[in-house]
């Protein structure tokens, strides 16, 4: 049985990033962080305001380091990748839920890193060209 496993979305970055480090079988150290990015529907909902569906993303290596320096919460991001089913089991009871695990991620807007933190909101006069 042939199948596609794709997924390419667009959305904004709903939670803080966090970086985690675990040992892969090969027994180097692999970069992870899991964030939530809200994608906006094409429709609005029931009560006519829009709404977008909120979906969890895993994305690993130096790919997790970078998004981890310069994404801040709220920014637009990109995500290619594909869908894959988390397991466990809490409660004596099995549980499952869909993710996304990111192949590509790509930064839209302006990238701020957390040196550049301190200027967030601040205007220098002596850069205004005019």
């Amino acid at each position: 049985m042939s199948g596609l496993n794709s997924v390419v979305m667009i959305g904004r970055v709903c939670t803080d990033i966090g970086l985690n480090y675990f040992k892969s079988k090969k027994g180097e150290q692999t970069a992870v962080t899991n964030i939530l990015v809200a994608v906006p529907n094409n429709r609005s909902g029931q009560d006519g305001k829009d709404s977008a569906a909120f979906v969890p993303v895993t994305i690993f290596g130096k790919q997790a380091e970078l998004t981890a320096e310069y994404v801040d919460k709220g920014q637009q991001i990109a995500i290619e990748g594909r869908i894959t089913v988390d397991e466990w089991e809490k409660d004596g009871e099995k549980r499952k839920r869909l993710k996304v695990t990111a192949d590509r991620v790509t930064f839209l807007g302006k990238p701020m890193g957390k040196k550049d933190e301190n200027r967030a909101g601040r205007i220098n006069e002596e850069e205004v060209p005019f």
